[in-house]
């Protein structure tokens, strides 16, 4: 039996890990499942382990507020102890989690496997576009979520163990649509009819610190 170390940090990560925990979790191998705490309010994050009706992790971390050289630093450092003696470890995305764990992972001559592999911006200002190249450089399994970014992968020399499977965000929302349909009532406290409303989210610094870019945008999307 082997002993399979997955390993995440913020909640896009627990929503599109959920699945794949779910699936590692029913396989005849030991499946640790780790939290570096990259995002800083636990509470919040328990929150969504609840709702996506996903397990407890094995191993908590914390990492409080630090600069992002620091998180890595801190969370290569947290989990050595917990991956040293890994068959296999899995990252996802592109998170300072993300990269912590590849370079960690190498670092223990882990075999590493990263889940969404191959996705490129090509806009290396982004620190995100840097851990996904440096993740999906140093993986052995490489799981691209489409065929754009098996060939993204390709044109990095990176051809060995890609798999295009797929995006698990879908896997989450099929497994949980029949509950939020159930349990929520969001629709009737906003006075929202049902497939006549469209969500809208900003999150980037870019996008939402610059108020004439944010205006922009919002001035797009209505026209």
């Amino acid at each position: 039996m082997g002993r399979i170390v997955t390993i995440i940090g913020t909640r896009p990560e627990i929503i599109k890990m959920a699945p794949v925990v779910k699936a590692l979790d029913g396989l005849d191998h030991e499946h640790v499942l780790v939290h570096s705490g990259q995002h800083y309010d636990l509470m919040m994050d328990r929150i969504f382990f609840r709702d996506m009706q996903l397990r407890e992790p094995d191993e908590q971390f914390e990492l409080k507020e630090q600069p992002p050289h620091l998180q890595v630093a801190t969370t290569m450092r947290q989990v050595a102890g917990v991956t040293k003696d890994a068959d296999l470890v899995i990252v996802h995305g592109d998170t300072n989690t993300t990269v912590a764990g590849a370079l960690l992972a190498k670092k223990q001559e882990r075999r590493l496997s990263h889940v969404e592999a191959g996705i490129r911006s090509f806009d290396k200002t982004m620190p995100e576009e840097l851990n996904r190249i440096v993740a999906d450089q140093l993986s052995d399994v490489l799981f691209a979520p489409t065929a754009t970014s098996r060939e993204n992968l390709g044109q990095e020399n990176v051809t060995a163990g890609v798999h295009v499977v797929g995006n698990s965000v879908i896997d989450a929302l099929i497994q949980n649509l029949a509950i939020a349909e159930k349990k929520s009532d969001v629709l009737a406290r906003l006075g929202l009819t049902r497939r006549r409303y469209i969500v809208l989210t900003f999150h980037r610094a870019e996008n939402v610190d610059l108020k004439e870019r944010l205006a922009r945008a919002l001035k797009a999307f209505e026209e």
